[in-house]
Order: C-alpha cells, then structure tokens, then sequence
C-alpha cells in the first residue's frame, strides 16, 4: 500500500496539502485556481502542522508569495468561501500596527479534495487508456504482420477496417549470391571471391 492511500484526517497538514498536490487537486485544478492554490501551499508551510492554525496578515502572506496585498485578500476570502480557511479571529489595526488574524486550515475540506481529485484522476487515466487501447487495436489491424508470428486477429481479417492480415515468414531475409549460395555474398561465397 502507498503512502497516497493512507492519507487521513490525523495527518500533518503538509502531507494532506501535498497529496492534494499529487492527486490534480480536484476542484481547486485549472488556471482560476492557480493563486488559490498557491496560497495553499505557502499558508501550509507557516501553518500548525497538526490543527492547521496560523496567525498572518494579507500583507505577510503577499510578501512570502510576492504578489500585490489586494491579491492576498482576494485569495483568502476566496479560499475562506470554499471552505478552505475559516477565520477563527479576525484581525485589524491598532494604530499604526496591523493586527494579524487567526486562521485555521480545514484538513477535512482537504481531504475531501483528495478524494475527488483521485477519482477525477481516475477517470481521466481510464479513459486516456481506453482511448489508447482502441488506437492500438485499429493501428494492429492496418499494418501488416512483420514479425513472423500469429496475426493479431485469428481469422487473419480486421473486423472494424476489411483488412486482410498475412503473417510473414522472416522480418529479413538474406541476400543469394549469383552461385545460389544461400546466406551468400560476394564477400562470403568461395566462388564469388574467384571471380
């Protein structure tokens, strides 16, 4: 058993996070999740490993991913409407000081985006190999049989295209000199070399 089939919800965050990762990240997959995503992956670095807790500012989590503050609040408030973050205090100013907010990263949401992005993965691998299996058996059916052995339909005709099938005795088959030589050449046949 694999280390991604025992994901569970005891797992430290980086590894949920990761696997999410690995699997195509379900929902969260395509290019308008793409600083969600990322957000993510920086938050899960700084955050509690176990309860997923982290205490930051937009401008913080701007600076460690080196985008604009306005793109973190959008990327948290995003993240916070998906269920990915909920805002256990919420933070503000004190003076001239920012007061940072307390957020806790919901291993549960994630895990449930491990599984759909699994069985997403899954079905897209099937239907890739189903559409490669098909491409292979109509690709069999057309080239002629080379190597000598058994044709790959039995009765030697393709159903789905006509063609006709016939098994070749040898892929090569040795130059004759003109002695009759068999296997001979100018270079190998006694007569030739005479000549």
């Amino acid at each position: 058993m694999n280390a991604s089939t025992r994901v569970r919800a005891g797992a430290p965050l980086p590894v949920v996070v990761r696997e999410a990762h690995r699997s195509g990240w379900g929902e969260l997959r395509g290019r308008e999740h793409a600083t969600t995503r990322a957000f993510l992956l920086a938050m899960s670095e700084v955050a509690d490993p176990r309860s997923g807790d982290l205490t930051t500012t937009a401008h913080q989590t701007a600076e460690r991913l080196g985008v604009h503050p306005r793109t973190a609040q959008r990327a948290l408030a995003r993240m916070v409407e998906l269920g990915l973050l909920v805002q256990t205090r919420r933070g503000g100013r004190a003076g001239d000081l920012a007061v940072p907010s307390r957020y806790r990263i919901v291993k549960g949401v994630l895990l449930a985006l491990v599984r759909g992005a699994r069985e997403a993965l899954a079905a897209r691998t099937a239907t890739y190999l189903s559409a490669a299996r098909e491409r292979t058996t109509k690709l069999r059916g057309l080239l002629p049989n080379t190597t000598g052995r058994r044709t790959f339909f039995p009765s030697g005709k393709n159903t789905t295209t006509g063609a006709v099938t016939r098994p070749v005795s040898r892929l090569w088959e040795a130059p004759e000199c003109e002695h009759g030589t068999p296997g001979g050449s100018p270079a190998t046949c006694a007569l030739c070399r005479r000549h």
